[in-house]
């Protein structure tokens, strides 16, 4: 009986959290930035932070990040956007990472703003930022990553079930940013150029 009783319990909080959201969501698209932030707040206070409501918590974080952005509590908002990052398909949520970056971005910490940038590029594309302004963009164009094949590999992931997608997401980012660290690693390059001179020097000697 009381199992049913917390199932109920739960289940009513999660539809008030939903509707908090949605009223917020109104307040903030009219720019009442202090009621939307409340609204926001109160329903993350009744949804925990797991997958089973994952989904409503990401959108309240993000949100919540929003106002503190349009606030220029540009700290405020990483903290909320990082939340909605560290959740556990945070990794693929292709908006909070973009803001998370475009925030970085506003904060002059450009080291990480290019870091979630791309990671938001490789899972959605330059449609992304298209009504974005153009500095995101140009902050990691000229990147190795930005290629069609790249990107045509990711979109071809998403015809698989959801969890099988989310992993070739990840093993994508956790490859591609292990190559960067290597390649910014002056010891990894010059054991990699002695490598180099040590096969040319084998091929002329045959």
């Amino acid at each position: 009986m009381e199992d049913n009783h917390n199932i109920t319990t739960g289940q009513t909080g999660e539809n008030t959290a939903l509707r908090l959201i949605e009223t917020a969501d109104k307040h903030l698209g009219l720019y009442e930035l202090e009621q939307a932030k409340d609204g926001y707040e109160k329903a993350l206070r009744l949804l925990s932070f797991g997958r089973e409501n994952e989904e409503q918590t990401a959108r309240a974080l993000v949100s919540l990040g929003d106002c503190y952005y349009l606030k220029s509590d540009f700290r405020a908002a990483v903290r909320e956007y990082s939340k909605a990052c560290n959740l556990p398909l945070g990794y693929a949520n292709s908006y909070a990472l973009l803001r998370l970056g475009q925030v970085y971005y506003d904060m002059e910490y450009l080291s990480q703003a290019k870091h979630y940038l791309l990671q938001a590029y490789l899972i959605e594309g330059q449609d992304l930022f298209e009504y974005e302004d153009s500095k995101y963009y140009e902050l990691i164009k000229d990147e190795e990553l930005l290629s069609e094949s790249a990107i045509d590999e990711t979109i071809a992931d998403r015809q698989t079930p959801k969890a099988d997608w989310t992993d070739g997401i990840k093993r994508k980012l956790l490859l591609f940013f292990k190559r960067k660290n290597d390649e910014s690693d002056p010891e990894k390059e010059e054991t990699a150029a002695e490598n180099n001179d040590s096969n040319e020097s084998e091929s002329k000697e045959e």
